[in-house]
């Protein structure tokens, strides 16, 4: 599945005044790292450039407050433009990685605190002869 749903935090109606205030917006997509360009078209939005476009078709698939699942009425397949090979043909080749090993510092101090503590509250025991 490419582009059947777009995840975002708004809703249809603040997507839509989005895309006329900036006229062209970027939105993320499930199949990261792709992303979708949007932009307005017959008081809907419209998807993808050139031949490959679709409009918004099922809105507010899902919304609860944080997240509203926008759904759309076609797929769309990654560009393959000339700058996405050349991505995938310069990758660095890494031989290893050098993994240093946390040291063991954080749980001596929090032993101390917690021995202080226990110190600490052995007193306020003694002291009120419980």
């Amino acid at each position: 599945m490419y582009y059947h749903i777009v995840p975002q935090y708004q809703t249809e109606e603040s997507m839509y005044n989005a895309i006329r205030r900036f006229g062209k917006v970027q939105y993320d997509t499930l199949h990261l790292p792709h992303k979708v360009m949007a932009q307005e078209a017959d008081g809907s939005v419209n998807f993808g450039d050139g031949e490959e476009t679709v409009y918004l078709f099922d809105p507010d698939i899902y919304t609860d407050g944080r997240i509203s699942i926008q759904g759309i009425d076609g797929v769309l397949f990654p560009s393959t433009t000339e700058s996405d090979l050349k991505k995938t043909k310069t990758a660095k080749k890494v031989d290893h990685v050098k993994v240093i090993p946390k040291t063991h510092r954080d749980f001596d101090i929090m032993e101390v605190i917690l021995k202080e503590f226990m110190i600490a509250g052995l007193k306020v025991i003694k002291k009120n002869g419980a």
